[in-house]
């Protein structure tokens, strides 16, 4: 409402708003998770005989992906390229974001593949939003694909990536696979939270690997957080 004003009060005052005071409102609006307000103004500039440039499309792209409107910020993808700016990564991964928050796994998966056809590189918030997408969708097989295919590009997973690949793992019970990836993120120096313990600890009760687990754990003692380790 107050941006709304603002641009109200500079028209009264005859105060010509340009892109810069535009995309200030825009700014506003991806903070308040104002969508219609966004694309509002977006339309005012649009009828003003202005170019939305980079800076338009990211702050609209944003408050889509805040919103979980995945279709919004593929349509603004799109209207993007046509005003001749080609999206990064960045923009890419905000429509996963969006497609994720809505667990369109498949959705996702095809816009990282459009990542790929466009000549750029996913990284890895590419593929941990895919992955999430897939693991809030019911697909942790898909998800555990994505994760083997970002270490195959050459992608260093974070500890996003190995919580979501062990939690998949425990969801599709893959439970050798589990096992293994906590070994890749010891290695990697990764942190161990009690979530990501308590899903090792399981699947190693599944193959009579508690004392793997348990040996992993005085190796790699202080990259166990507290609430990880606990009294073990």
């Amino acid at each position: 409402a107050m941006v709304t004003t603002l641009l109200k009060q500079m028209k009264t005052a005859k105060v010509e708003a340009n892109l810069i005071s535009y995309n200030a409102c825009l700014a506003a609006f991806a903070r308040s998770m104002d969508l219609q307000g966004a694309l509002d103004t977006l339309d005012k500039i649009r009828a003003s005989g202005m170019k939305p440039d980079k800076v338009t499309y990211s702050a609209c792209i944003t408050v889509a992906e805040k919103c979980a409107r995945w279709d919004v910020a593929l349509r603004l993808m799109h209207e993007m390229s046509c005003d001749g700016i080609r999206p990064d990564t960045i923009f890419f991964n905000a429509c996963i974001s969006a497609c994720e928050k809505s667990r369109q796994w498949r959705k996702a998966i095809e816009i990282l593949e459009d990542i790929k056809r466009e000549g750029l590189q996913p990284d890895t918030i590419s593929y941990n939003s895919c992955m999430a997408a897939c693991q809030k969708g019911d697909a942790p097989t898909k998800a555990l694909e994505l994760f083997a295919e970002m270490r195959r590009a050459g992608v260093k997973p974070d500890v996003v990536s190995f919580n979501i690949g062990i939690r998949c793992s425990c969801d599709a019970r893959e439970w050798h696979q589990a096992i293994i990836l906590m070994h890749a993120m010891l290695k990697d120096g990764c942190t161990v939270d009690a979530l990501c313990y308590r899903d090792c600890f399981v699947a190693a009760s599944h193959v009579n690997k508690l004392g793997e687990i348990k040996r992993l754990l005085q190796t790699y003692r202080g990259q166990f957080d507290e609430d990880a380790i606990g009294d073990r």
